[in-house]
């Protein structure tokens, strides 16, 4: 039978010394550097060394193979679980350069077999490496999974999203003084930004709506619903929080949500359609529903493009007023669309030589046009560097140092 000798080497730099980059002397029970301190001296375990034998480790690798064995044949209940459960096959390993995010182990999440998809450019994915690196090295062991914020967990909505549990109770709307000083609100922290409502019409159906609501929201569905959405908004922006989960003004978000008609009712109003839509993806985007404002700015895009917003539109057909507000909602979609998009980390799907750059006009603010041709230049230049920097499933490619080269030296000029 073949002994096993384990000696151990003495020696080892204790944990302060390795932090501190400076030479340990090794002494018993404490170092030079510890016992001037008066501080114990700390070794890690796992970084001392140790010389064992051959047949030692043949040993601990046969056990382990008989181990893995094991575990690996099924049992006819396994075989039954793996085929019912969704995305089964999707979600069988990792992608190079990507990173997929299970909470098994969260109880606040709904499906906690579900995954998330972090892309190679996404920011998310970026922090949560990030994180995970500090946490490791600080406290040597891995980020734990209820630290890591999964989408849809920094705020509730306080509804499934099940039309079977709407509430048939409307949230109490404000008086028409009040709606103007919300509205007044959003334009300032929004409309400087992005177009998401026309003021002219959407100001005509207010004044209608507070002399007879039920008029004006049986008359105009898709105005109510926007007029909700900008109230959410307005009362996110103007009152202050709280300890609630739910942000101020979420009873009407989750109100127009419910009321939201099919995308079969939708294309027939693309432009307040496409407005409202954007109104919801940029919502949910600022409470980090980003997989699901992600899905809300794709319809916004399918919508504008099949309207033709994208093109060279006739003024002859459409008439001024209505020209410019389709180019203020093409650029707020296709800008909003690049953000998102990056933020997750997934192709782009707007390309930039199959589209119209005709801008719109603000004779009210010129510096308005200023500031949506330096966001588009951005999203541009965001485009560019998903498309050239990063390769397919993270891999670097050949062109990696120019290209990031070249991405920088845009962004300088910029």
């Amino acid at each position: 039978m073949e002994m096993v000798r384990v000696s151990f080497i003495v020696g080892v730099d204790c944990q302060r010394c390795k932090r501190h980059k400076i030479k340990c002397s090794g002494s018993q029970p404490c170092c030079d550097t510890c016992r001037k301190r008066k501080l114990n001296r700390v070794i890690d375990d796992r970084a001392q060394k140790v010389l064992v034998t051959r047949g030692y480790i043949e040993d601990l690798q046969r056990k382990v193979a008989l181990l893995e064995r094991s575990e690996e044949l099924p049992s006819p209940q396994t075989f039954s679980d793996d085929f019912d459960r969704p995305g089964s096959r999707d979600t069988a390993g990792p992608f190079e350069g990507t990173e997929w995010e299970q909470a098994e182990h969260n109880p606040e999440i709904t499906n906690p077999l579900s995954t998330v998809y972090l892309g190679t450019s996404s920011n998310w994915s970026f922090a949560r490496k990030v994180l995970s690196m500090i946490h490791e090295h600080l406290y040597d062991s891995p980020l734990p999974t209820d630290r890591r914020h999964f989408d849809e967990t920094a705020y509730e909505l306080g509804w499934d999203g099940l039309r079977t549990s709407m509430s048939s109770e409307a949230p109490m709307i404000p008086t028409l003084d009040f709606s103007i000083h919300l509205l007044n609100v959003v334009k300032f922290h929004v409309g400087q930004l992005f177009h998401i409502f026309d003021e002219p019409s959407f100001m005509e159906g207010l004044y209608a709506y507070h002399e007879n609501p039920v008029h004006q929201t049986s008359v105009d569905p898709l105005w109510y619903i926007q007029y909700l959405l900008l109230l959410a908004f307005g009362k996110a922006f103007s009152v202050q929080r709280g300890l609630s989960s739910q942000p101020a003004g979420c009873e009407f978000f989750v109100k127009a949500l419910q009321l939201l008609p099919d995308l079969t009712h939708l294309y027939q109003y693309p432009m307040i359609a496409t407005e409202i839509l954007c109104c919801v993806a940029l919502y949910l985007q600022s409470l980090d529903f980003r997989s699901s404002a992600y899905g809300f700015i794709g319809q916004a895009v399918r919508i504008s493009l099949a309207s033709g917003m994208h093109t060279n539109m006739p003024i002859d057909h459409l008439g001024g007023e209505a020209l410019q507000r389709r180019r203020r909602i093409w650029w707020t979609v296709y800008i909003l669309d690049r953000q998102m998009t990056s933020f997750m980390g997934l192709p782009q799907s707007i390309e930039d030589n199959q589209i119209y750059h005709e801008l719109p006009l603000f004779p009210e603010s010129p510096h308005k046009v200023t500031a949506l041709s330096m966001q588009i230049k951005m999203c541009q230049i965001i485009a560019d560097v998903n498309r050239t920097v990063y390769g397919v499933d993270g891999r670097l490619n050949k062109k990696f140092l120019s290209s990031t080269k070249t991405a920088l030296g845009n962004t300088a000029n910029f």
